[in-house]
């Protein structure tokens, strides 16, 4: 119990750090939603579709842009945050006072994850007024979906801080990797191999998530979630226990 204690005391100091971090880069918060909210804008005007939706139907139709979210969030708040605060010198310090490296990265996860929740309840209302579908329920489902989903999809996304670069030479190639996944987002192919492979997407890991929370509790959907669920947890465990909190000052 002492040692739980000193742990969650280290994890609520850092958290304060990284809560004074996200208040002062407030406008990614902004451009994070504005994609989702004008293509979604876009979709509903242009294809006069602004009318009245059920509940379930319009988060089957938003999920892409949840997903989006929560993706991107992950990216840019918790693994690209991680490498700028390496290049940096400052996630060595902080391994020195901790002498662990995994109550920065959960300190940091808490804080994201009170955005992201935030982030997605906007969208969500915005998405309910355009629709005119307004439901408690989508919104509890939509909290429930990201608390669940975005510590794990952050956790796996670690594995890119294993590269030998600095964070500002990823961004781009990151936000364009979002784009490309969010388009080939539920593309159906013949391929076992490519389809086993698709199961990997943090969009398709996202979507999966919230077809169990809406009731297809086949075994298949459940066994598809656990293998997924593991390989996320692996990848991402040994990616961040394997990081060099040195500076490697490359491009």
């Amino acid at each position: 119990m002492e040692v739980l204690g000193m742990f969650l005391k280290k994890v609520s100091s850092f958290t304060k750090f990284y809560i004074r971090q996200a208040m002062a880069n407030r406008i990614t918060l902004v451009f994070t939603l504005l994609f989702p909210v004008l293509w979604t804008l876009y979709q509903g005007l242009s294809a006069h579709r602004a009318t009245q939706m059920s509940a379930t139907h319009l988060i089957t139709a938003t999920i892409p842009f949840t997903a989006y979210i929560i993706v991107s969030t992950a990216l840019e708040g918790v693994a690209l945050a991680t490498m700028a605060t390496r290049d940096s010198g400052f996630l060595k310090s902080f391994y020195f006072v901790s002498g662990s490296r995994w109550p920065m990265l959960y300190a940091n996860m808490l804080v994201q994850t009170g955005l992201v929740v935030l982030e997605n309840l906007v969208y969500s209302a915005f998405s309910m007024f355009l629709y005119h579908a307004f439901s408690l329920q989508l919104l509890l489902l939509v909290v429930l979906l990201t608390i669940v989903t975005f510590p794990l999809v952050s956790l796996f996304l670690t594995c890119i801080l294993l590269l030998p670069v600095r964070a500002n030479s990823l961004s781009a190639l990151g936000t364009s990797l979002l784009i490309i996944l969010l388009m080939l987002f539920d593309v159906r192919t013949s391929n076992a191999l490519l389809t086993g492979l698709a199961q990997l997407s943090p969009y398709q890991f996202i979507a999966n998530t919230l077809r169990l929370f809406l009731g297809d509790l086949t075994l298949g959907t459940l066994g598809v979630e656990a293998v997924v669920i593991a390989i996320y947890c692996v990848v991402g465990f040994i990616s961040y226990q394997q990081l060099n909190l040195q500076n490697r000052g490359r491009a």
